[in-house]
């Protein structure tokens, strides 16, 4: 089963024209994580290790 998620919107919009907006929307945060990783070397930090949120 796949994993469901619920998004609220005030956009005036079809499901096809919502889903490409989400795609393009993860796609500049994936492009910024990758940014702040390599700049910040933010994956190594070990703040988020064992029981840290």
């Amino acid at each position: 089963m796949g994993e469901v998620q619920f998004y609220l919107t005030s956009l005036n919009c079809d499901a096809r024209n919502l889903g490409q907006v989400i795609r393009l929307h993860w796609g500049v945060e994936n492009g910024l994580h990758w940014t702040l990783d390599v700049t910040f070397s933010e994956d190594a930090c070990g703040v988020r290790t064992g029981h840290a949120p």
